[in-house]
């Protein structure tokens, strides 16, 4: 409904895609199923799960345990993978990538390259 209201409107390039929770995210424990408008066309394309078995439930999530996570010194599988798939969608959607699987192989690049980047000042 949001990408054929976008289309009307006369947006040329616009995604959308049920997030978790009302979060601007994918789940990545499940298919998703996305529909937008490239270059003014509308399309929808399925993306299969991309974790298995993993679930999403946590306790509260402070700032501070987030930065841990940003810094590698916490994992949390779930969030990677969610980071991952979303940001894989975008890529492909951006035209980065021809492809599901080059967009989530260039995706999970980016993240692992943020333990490389040093803030700016």
């Amino acid at each position: 409904m949001h990408a054929e209201a976008a289309q009307r409107v006369g947006d040329r390039n616009m995604v959308a895609f049920k997030g978790e929770g009302g979060e601007s995210e994918r789940s990545p424990r499940t298919s998703c199923l996305i529909a937008g408008v490239q270059e003014g066309t509308y399309f929808e394309e399925e993306w299969p799960t991309y974790l298995e078995g993993a679930s999403g439930k946590h306790g509260e999530i402070s700032g501070a345990y987030l930065q841990r996570v940003w810094l590698g010194q916490e994992e949390n599988e779930y969030g990677r993978h969610a980071v991952i798939a979303t940001l894989a969608i975008v890529l492909k959607m951006m035209g980065r990538c021809d492809n599901q699987a080059s967009a989530l192989a260039l995706a999970s690049t980016w993240w692992d390259a943020r333990l490389n980047t040093r803030p700016r000042n």
